[in-house]
């Protein structure tokens, strides 16, 4: 894994991993959905797994019934940001290379006026400082901007053009690739100076899409 790869987003309904090139740690919430685990990836699990759990550091975080669904980490890799399910937040992290271990900053609610209609999604950071959270149910695309301690200033909120929008991709070029499952469709739109998404410049139906990512060729 390169420099470039700091973010990973490989989660099922309740999970995912995440990991830093040169850094010898894994993240990555269980099923039970309330506590991140820590691992060494610097030895083998005798299982076979490439992964090692190790008991001085494992299970470091508690999330408190939130509900953690995906991680991604700053472009310089000292912070992680997680977007927690059950209570749609976005929770930031002060990442210790050293250690392998993360301190809480606080948490950023992804909007406000939540039913339990509504969930947290997604996630993903820019190497300019922005994060962005997807929301299921209102279906909007939360935007905060990072400040240089990790803290998160809320910026707003993007319309995600569809209902569900439970996966999102955030292309450097400067545009947002957005499926919503449940309104079976892909839409592009440009991203602004200020992070907001402008109006749809492409739509696609696709049936209940659940995962984009570019492949530049």
């Amino acid at each position: 894994m390169n420099s470039a790869a700091v973010q990973e987003n490989m989660g099922t309904a309740c999970g995912g991993r995440a990991a830093v090139s040169g850094l010898k740690y894994s993240y990555g919430p269980p099923a039970a959905c309330t506590i991140a685990s820590v691992c060494s990836a610097s030895s083998r699990a005798r299982s076979g797994y490439p992964l090692a759990c190790s008991p001085s550091i494992s299970s470091a975080l508690v999330f408190s019934q939130t509900g953690p669904r995906h991680m991604a980490f700053s472009a310089d890799g000292e912070f992680l940001y997680v977007v927690t399910e059950m209570i749609p937040t976005v929770i930031a992290y002060k990442y210790d290379a050293a250690r392998g271990t993360l301190a809480e900053l606080g948490s950023w609610p992804l909007g406000e006026g939540f039913t339990e209609k509504d969930s947290g999604a997604d996630i993903h950071t820019t190497a300019d400082g922005y994060v962005y959270a997807s929301l299921r149910g209102q279906d909007f695309i939360a935007v905060f901007k990072a400040q240089p301690d990790g803290a998160l200033k809320y910026i707003g909120k993007s319309p995600s053009h569809g209902a569900i929008p439970r996966n999102f991709h955030i292309d450097p070029d400067g545009f947002a690739v957005i499926a919503n499952q449940e309104g079976g469709n892909v839409v592009i739109c440009p991203i602004g100076p200020d992070g907001l998404f402008g109006d749809v410049q492409c739509e696609i139906a696709i049936p209940k899409p659940v995962f984009v990512k570019a492949i530049r060729v």
